[in-house]
C-alpha cells in the first residue's frame, strides 16, 4: 500500500473512535433508533438533491439500508447505550473479519493466511475481553454490538453484489434516504420517549444530530 492509503486506512478507526464518543453523549439523551433515525434523515435530506436517482436499484437499496444499516445501527448503538464507547470500539472493530469470513463463504473470495490469521486473532481477542469477570453483567451488550458488526459485514456483501453500483456518496445518500424512516419507526415501536427527549434535550444532543 502507497503511504497515503495507509495514512487514509489509519484515519477510519480513528473517525471511528470519535463518532462513537460523541454518539455516546447523544445516546444520553436520546433512545439510541430515535437518534440514529433522526440523524440519518438530516443527512439524506442534505445530500440526496446532489446525487443521480439510483433507476432499477430502489429495492436493493432498500434491504441493503435495511440490514446494513438500520439493524446495524440498532444493534451497535442499542449495544453502546449499555457499554463505554472504548469497549464498543474494540467490539465495532469485528465488522473486518466478519466481512472476510462473509465474502469467503457468500462472494468465494479466498483470504489470504495473514488475513485467516488476522481473523483469528481478532475473534479471540473478543472473547478474551467478553470473560473477563467485570465484564460479565454486560454480556449482552457486547452481543448486541457484535450483532450489529455482523450486520455491517452483511450489508458490505450486499452492497458487493450490486451490478453497476452507484457511487459511494450516491449509495450514502439513498441508503439515509431509507434507513432514517425506518429507524424513526422501529424507534417508536421498540422504544420510548422520543417526544420527551426531544424537548428536554440539551445543546449538546443536538448538536451530535447535526
Amino acid at each position: 500500500m502507497k503511504h497515503s492509503e495507509l495514512l487514509l486506512a489509519a484515519c477510519v478507526p480513528l473517525i471511528w473512535g470519535i463518532g462513537f464518543t460523541f454518539a455516546k453523549a447523544g445516546l444520553n439523551e436520546f433512545p439510541p433508533l430515535f437518534l440514529m433515525g433522526l440523524r440519518f434523515s438530516l443527512a439524506s435530506l442534505a445530500l440526496v438533491w446532489f446525487v443521480p436517482f439510483p433507476h432499477g436499484q430502489l429495492k436493493q437499496i432498500f434491504w441493503i439500508s435495511f440490514v446494513g444499516s438500520t439493524l446495524q445501527y440498532g444493534l451497535t448503538f442499542t449495544g453502546l447505550s449499555m457499554i463505554d464507547a472504548s469497549l464498543a470500539i474494540i467490539i465495532i472493530h469485528l465488522e473486518v473479519p466478519f466481512a472476510v469470513l462473509l465474502a469467503a463463504l457468500v462472494l468465494r473470495e479466498k483470504p489470504g493466511r495473514q488475513r485467516i490469521l488476522g481473523m483469528l486473532i481478532s475473534f479471540a481477542g473478543i472473547v478474551l475481553i467478553a470473560g473477563q469477570p467485570s465484564l460479565r453483567g454486560q454480556l449482552l451488550a457486547i452481543i448486541l454490538t457484535a450483532g450489529g458488526a455482523m450486520m455491517w459485514a452483511v450489508g458490505q456483501v450486499m452492497v458487493k453484489r450490486l451490478e453497476n453500483p452507484p457511487s459511494g456518496f450516491a449509495l450514502t445518500a439513498w441508503i439515509g434516504v431509507f434507513s432514517g424512516p425506518q429507524m424513526i419507526l422501529g424507534s417508536f415501536i421498540i422504544e420510548e420517549s422520543q417526544l420527551e427527549s426531544m424537548a428536554q434535550a440539551s445543546w449538546i444532543g443536538w448538536g451530535v444530530i447535526l
